[in-house]
């Protein structure tokens, strides 16, 4: 009766670390790959130690099972800690590039009322003539006013050429010693800006030095051709 007992003991001894072990041989095998081979061998090695030793108590080979169990949870659980901190920078990034999008969203000017092509704008020049210092406005619409500076602009002129020479001239014509308002001349700037006919990029001169400097966006190219353009009569 005795060894009838052990003989069913020792078989289910060897039924429990068989499947313990081989549950236990999966999930390594799937979290760690490259170590297949040796858990397999291992597990090999304990199942048929336990089946060939029918007198090792319960109480061992459930030490045995619980350690392993216990190895394998620390096992996963660094494995989890890793991939969580390889995540982290990706998220912060992800992070970060919500939060540029939203300050983008939030600093983007409100454009829904503004003058266009044909509204009217008042621009002011002060001149010498007959020894004294006089003052002229004209009045053009904004279309008026890039067909007029529009063409020096294929030639990207820097923006102190543009204040002292090309705007007054365009606009008011060979006056002696002229300078155009220097806020007519900045909204005027911006403007054309706002209305996506021009660019300004502060880049390097040939001196080395560095300026701002006057550029047609594809749109003002097409505006200037279709305003300056000769048509058929």
């Amino acid at each position: 009766m005795e060894m009838k007992d052990r003989e069913n003991h020792s078989l289910r001894d060897g039924i429990i670390a068989t499947v313990v072990g081989g549950l236990i041989l999966a999930l390594l095998t799937y979290l760690y790959a490259p170590l297949s081979k040796f858990f397999q061998n291992a597990y090999e090695a304990i199942r048929d130690y336990f089946l060939a030793s029918s007198s090792v108590p319960n109480s061992i080979l459930w030490l045995v099972i619980l350690l392993v169990v216990a190895g394998l949870a620390i096992l996963v659980w660094r494995s989890r800690k890793k991939r969580k901190s390889l995540a982290e920078p990706d998220m912060m990034v992800q992070q970060l590039q919500q939060e540029i999008n939203r300050l983008k969203a939030q600093a983007k000017p409100d454009l829904s009322n503004l003058a266009g092509l044909d509204d009217n704008i008042k621009i002011a020049c002060t001149y010498h003539s007959g020894g004294y210092e006089r003052n002229k406005t004209s009045t053009l619409t904004w279309r008026e006013v890039f067909s007029l500076i529009a063409p020096f602009l294929l030639e990207h002129p820097n923006d102190t050429r543009m204040k002292s020479s090309y705007m007054p001239r365009a606009i008011f014509g060979d006056l002696f010693s002229f300078s155009i308002n220097d806020q007519d001349y900045e909204t005027i700037k911006i403007h054309l800006v706002a209305l996506g006919l021009i660019t300004l990029d502060y880049s390097q001169t040939t001196d080395g030095g560095m300026a701002l400097f006057w550029s047609l966006t594809p749109n003002g190219q097409t505006l200037l051709i279709e305003l300056r353009s000769v048509k058929k009569e």
